[in-house]
């Protein structure tokens, strides 16, 4: 079995991409905000917001708070800290401005070595308090067609995923395409649009040998590939 690894095992053939990443790059939040006017007017499905806006950043919120408003399906990451070894719980939350809506939220935490993902597997929920917190990816895909059933029922423990495929599954456009129009409306027109930040920094080894880096927002999108029910 091999984990994480570009073109190991059976290829997934004639599998439609419904996942389309918006590079967000070093914006602002009104840059956020123009960007994801736009999303919205091409009517995507779902828009994944895998960023946090915890400070108030008065005027230059406002485009982005408007956006949010009128945003029908949106799913918002959260943070997970301070994990208690004994109850086997995460203490404390950290959540956006809470002026910054969204219709359902799932943690980003994504477990590490130093800049390298940990990948005996990645759990699907955590326990905070007496609740269990949906990741990130989870949140996403139950919110767009379901959960595969082998995945439905997972511990916190975490899941191995044999076949993870990255750049592939997906598309990718950039933050100056997206503001120039120049893009496919089709790569977002009912589909689950993920906007992330693709660059130094957000980048993590997925092999022991330190030799391969993906984004945090491609591993988010390679997971929801592997378990979303087609």
């Amino acid at each position: 079995m091999c984990l994480f690894t570009q073109g190991c095992g059976q290829e997934k053939k004639n599998q439609v991409n419904v996942i389309t990443i918006v590079n967000i790059g070093n914006n602002d939040r009104i840059e956020l905000g123009k960007q994801l006017r736009i999303i919205l007017d091409n009517s995507p499905k779902l828009v994944g917001l895998d960023f946090f806006l915890v400070p108030d950043s008065l005027g230059k919120d406002s485009i982005l708070v408007k956006e949010l408003s009128r945003a029908t399906n949106t799913v918002q990451v959260v943070a997970l800290h301070d994990f208690d070894s004994v109850t086997k719980t995460w203490k404390y939350l950290e959540v956006s401005h809470s002026k910054f809506k969204a219709t359902a939220y799932g943690y980003s935490n994504i477990a590490t070595t130093d800049d390298s993902v940990l990948v005996r597997g990645l759990p699907l929920k955590q326990s905070y308090k007496n609740s269990f917190i949906p990741s990130f990816s989870y949140a996403i895909a139950q919110k767009y067609s379901g959960v595969k059933d082998k995945y439905r029922n997972t511990d916190t423990k975490g899941i191995s995923f044999p076949f993870l495929q990255f750049e592939r599954g997906y598309s990718v456009i950039t933050k100056e395409d997206l503001m120039k129009g120049n893009f496919d409306k089709s790569n977002i027109e009912g589909k689950i649009v993920l906007m992330g930040y693709i660059g130094y920094g957000d980048d993590y080894y997925l092999d022991h040998g330190r030799h391969w880096k993906v984004n945090g927002v491609a591993i988010h999108a390679a997971i929801i590939n592997e378990i979303i029910d087609r």
